[in-house]
């Protein structure tokens, strides 16, 4: 924390200092700290397991019976707290309610009330809070964003974020190590890093989130709105050199954290994209673009081929990744039928898990459900999940229907943050992610409501 603080605080006087105002600057700090989880302090509960598990400590593996649950109260989370309070009780605040707003209040008011119905209301209400702030995001962008420099400025932020992640998961491939103590998360649990199940010598990069897959969704959600800026006819960002760097170190650090099943999703996403594109007649075609994308593919394939080849691995065993996943959707089922309402609680999943672990899933594979749809279902009740779809459908849809009406110079960005969503959209189906998956999400959702 020490290392932390004063240049974030700094970093927000100066943005201060540039922009005389100082809620815009807390947002773009915001915006800077995204993938970041610096944790003051951890808000977890103890909860005592009826079976021993394996733990990574400084000392090497140990077993024991219980685990801590929760939250970690991160430098971000009060950031955005702040924020979000000081937007709510500005006067001079104007904020129009839309349809969309009242699904989104539902959804909120049904996980308030699932806390008190839990098993553990104080993990239930950590668990809340996450969601909460992750929708708050959703609400200071369509606040924040509706100056057009404030835009320019947060859509340039998100472009360097992505070139820092891709630069930093480089780094970690070619070092084959975790790369800073103070920025990954998953070094408590695993110091040498994550590797592939089919290679122990493959490792797989996490950036500075806390594992491979977060940060495969991250890249792959804002890659194609960086590809729309290097393909439309009348860009909004103009930075070409900040553009191509992000786009390619983007596209390094997704092939590094060698998730397959987003390799897939992100392939179909941005190749649909580009058919999209060139339907419309809005693409500018570029033949060094195409060469050094070309390029790009030939060094990665010997690279990705042993981790494409040995795919069929996941499937096979029963104690395969897939039979695993299966096996949680089960546990998933069980919850949902014995609790369809208000679900066992937010961030309960996994100590009613160790509970019940009906398929006996927990003993090798203790992890929430790999299914966002399922695991809010479980843990928030059906209505829930459909108050959390509507208004996403009602935002899609509205920008579908005034797509042609669109300034051409927003068309670009509008078309990258729509496939960005989509992919998330279907990441979902597979991969629960974590809290910063959800916040880029909503911001991503703010953004083309702004």
């Amino acid at each position: 924390n020490k290392t932390f603080f004063p240049p974030i605080i700094l970093f927000a006087l100066y943005l201060f200092w540039v922009l005389e105002d100082w809620q815009k600057a807390v947002w773009l700090t915001l915006m800077a700290v995204l993938p970041f989880g610096w944790a003051l302090r951890s808000l977890s509960t103890p909860v005592a397991l009826p079976f021993n598990f394996y733990t990574y400590t400084e000392k090497g593996i140990v077993m024991g019976g219980e685990m801590f649950f929760g939250l970690s109260l991160t430098a971000k989370f009060l950031i955005l707290l702040f924020l979000f309070l000081a937007v709510a009780f500005r006067r001079k605040a104007k904020f129009r309610l839309k349809k969309r707003d009242f699904f989104l209040l539902v959804f909120l008011l049904l996980g308030l009330i699932s806390i008190f119905t839990s098993q553990n209301p104080s993990l239930a209400a950590t668990g809340f809070l996450g969601i909460f702030l992750a929708i708050g995001i959703y609400y200071l962008a369509r606040y924040f964003l509706r100056d057009r420099l404030l835009f320019l400025l947060t859509i340039n932020s998100l472009f360097t974020l992505v070139f820092f992640e891709g630069l930093w998961a480089s780094l970690q491939f070619l070092l084959k190590r975790p790369l800073g103590r103070i920025l990954e998360l998953e070094l408590s649990e695993f110091p040498y890093g994550i590797l592939a199940t089919e290679d122990i010598f493959q490792f797989r990069s996490s950036g500075t989130l806390s594992h491979p897959n977060t940060l495969a969704i991250f890249l792959g959600m804002l890659l194609p709105l960086i590809m729309t800026q290097l393909m439309v006819k009348k860009p909004l960002i103009k930075n070409k050199i900040l553009v191509l760097a992000s786009f390619l170190f983007g596209l390094f650090g997704l092939v590094f954290t060698m998730s397959r099943w987003a390799w897939a999703i992100s392939g179909l996403i941005l190749v649909s994209l580009f058919y999209c594109l060139a339907k419309k007649e809005r693409l500018k075609f570029s033949k060094k673009l195409v060469s050094i994308f070309l390029v790009f593919l030939t060094i990665l394939i010997p690279l990705t081929g042993k981790r494409i080849i040995t795919s069929g691995e996941v499937f096979e065993g029963g104690y395969s990744t897939w039979q695993s996943r299966i096996r949680l959707v089960q546990e998933a089922l069980v919850m949902i039928r014995e609790r369809p309402f208000l679900g066992v609680g937010p961030g309960n999943f996994l100590p009613i898990l160790a509970q019940s672990n009906v398929t006996g899933v927990a003993h090798y594979f203790f992890a929430p459900v790999h299914n966002l749809y399922l695991l809010f279902a479980a843990e928030i009740g059906i209505l829930a999940t459909f108050c959390f779809f509507a208004p996403v459908f009602l935002s899609l849809k509205k920008f579908w229907q005034e797509e042609k009406q669109l300034n051409r110079e927003f068309l670009g960005v509008k078309l990258g943050v729509f496939a960005g969503l989509i992919l998330y959209l279907l990441a979902a189906l597979i991969y629960t992610g974590t809290g910063v998956n959800l916040e880029l999400f909503f911001l991503l959702l703010g953004i083309l409501d702004a």
